[in-house]
């Protein structure tokens, strides 16, 4: 049995205080640091990114402008163009042309029309002459004479090939006064049968020219009249 010196003896001696590991403090160790999160702007609308915190790195993103729709320059281009539509649609329908009621024109007028329209070419010398446009053929004035009523003018018309329409009308050269006849609608002349007929023209009497035009009022060729 082992006594109190012997196991005092076997004993390990007490380690001072510089034996102990936190007797002494770690030149590297730091105590810890706190940072408070930003808190979000009361001004700034719910959904919206929040502010980047001061002193955070700036990304290329932030920099970039907003991107626009591709659809934005194809709208407008549609509402451009329903906008041109709806002003030619105005003016159909409130222009002058668009409002529904246009005036009769008077047998003079649409006379004076055709013949501002589409001038009859000069008339030359002589009592006949050819003409073309309208088939081939020859235009002749047979006789003429004034009256109180106007010009009286018998012609005729001879086609060369096939049948076709023709009018005839007159204006005075000085007056520039145009008319048709009164007696005598658009007629038909063919190389078979000829058109001779009489014609009353309700003009003063002047020098005037005398045109042999097709159905539709063209003229085609004309003959001096003596006043």
């Amino acid at each position: 049995m082992m006594s109190n010196e012997e196991w005092n003896q076997h004993r390990q001696p007490p380690r001072g205080p510089s034996d102990s590991p936190w007797a002494t403090s770690d030149p590297s160790w730091q105590p810890p640091r706190y940072q408070d999160a930003p808190a979000r702007d009361p001004r700034r609308p719910f959904g919206q990114p929040a502010a980047p915190v001061e002193g955070a790195s700036a990304r290329i993103q932030d920099f970039q402008p907003p991107r626009q729709s591709k659809w934005r320059p194809a709208l407008v281009i549609v509402a451009v163009l329903v906008v041109v539509g709806l002003l030619l649609a105005a003016l159909q329908f409130f222009g002058p042309e668009g409002s529904g009621s246009s005036p009769t024109a008077s047998p003079s007028a649409a006379a004076q029309d055709r013949a501002t329209a589409s001038p009859a070419p000069v008339a030359t010398g002589g009592t006949s002459i050819p003409f073309e446009g309208n088939g081939t053929g020859t235009f002749e004035v047979l006789d003429q004479s004034w009256t109180d009523d106007g010009l009286s003018v018998r012609f005729r018309v001879t086609v060369d090939e096939g049948e076709q329409s023709f009018s005839v009308y007159i204006f005075n050269n000085a007056s520039m006064q145009v008319a048709d006849p009164l007696d005598i609608a658009p007629f038909y002349a063919s190389s078979e049968q000829p058109h001779e007929a009489t014609a009353v023209f309700p003009v003063e009497r002047g020098p005037s020219t005398l045109v042999l035009a097709s159905g539709f009022g063209r003229a085609l060729t004309a003959l001096p009249i003596d006043g």
